[in-house]
């Protein structure tokens, strides 16, 4: 391989090299196989060209950009070799290996999102501060939020941890009820504190959203 590392958003920047111990007396070809473990496919190339001197480029495109820990790699391996006049042509069946490691640029992190139902509710609602959570990428396999509750009535904060669904969705309710007879408007606010699993490379917790009470 003509690089033993490249990252998950190169174009086109996994190349082998493929060269012959004898130059090759008339036209010479190789078949290989490319083996892509983050798509789980072997492509299978067959009569690459060797040039006059025996050498061959191949190369194999596994940009795969994404919000995920998937780092992955890519294996070369020459099954036959055609013409050039050969008395026994060997391939040698140890294959080439491009590892492809995760790289997070700006705007590929996964942001937190919270909103809330209803920007006011009434003293007298019970379970009526419904928060409503969301990622921009939705996870791979289980994934949860810890967000924390300020209630400025109780002067105290609180923290859940919210399960997501398949679609990096869920929703917090807290009740917010304190029937009086006093003026004592409050509020609650919810931020989204951490993100946990889902498979993600980064993501950005920090989203706020707040109810009037």
């Amino acid at each position: 391989a003509l690089n033993s590392s490249i990252n998950e958003n190169e174009v086109n920047a996994a190349i082998f090299k493929v060269h012959m111990d004898d130059v090759p007396q008339g036209a010479a070809s190789v078949d290989i196989n490319i083996y892509d473990s983050h798509t789980g496919v072997t492509t299978v190339l067959q009569n690459v060209a060797l040039d006059a001197n025996g050498d061959a480029q191949v190369v194999y495109n596994s940009a795969h950009p994404d919000a995920y820990s998937d780092a992955s790699s890519v294996t070369a391996t020459i099954t036959a070799v055609h013409g050039g006049n050969y008395e026994l042509p060997l391939p040698d069946g140890v294959p080439a290996t491009v590892t492809v490691t995760d790289i997070t640029p700006p705007g590929e992190a996964t942001v937190a999102h919270i909103a809330a139902d209803s920007p006011t509710v009434n003293e007298n609602q019970v379970d009526a501060a419904i928060f409503r959570i969301h990622l921009d990428s939705a996870p791979q396999g289980a994934a949860s939020v810890d967000v924390q509750i300020v209630d400025s009535r109780t002067g105290t904060a609180t923290v859940q941890n919210v399960a997501l669904d398949a679609n990096g969705d869920g929703v917090l309710v807290y009740n917010s009820a304190d029937p009086d007879v006093y003026h004592d408007q409050t509020s609650v606010t919810a931020t989204v504190l951490e993100v946990h699993g889902g498979g993600y490379e980064e993501t950005v917790p920090g989203a706020t959203a707040t109810v009037q009470v």
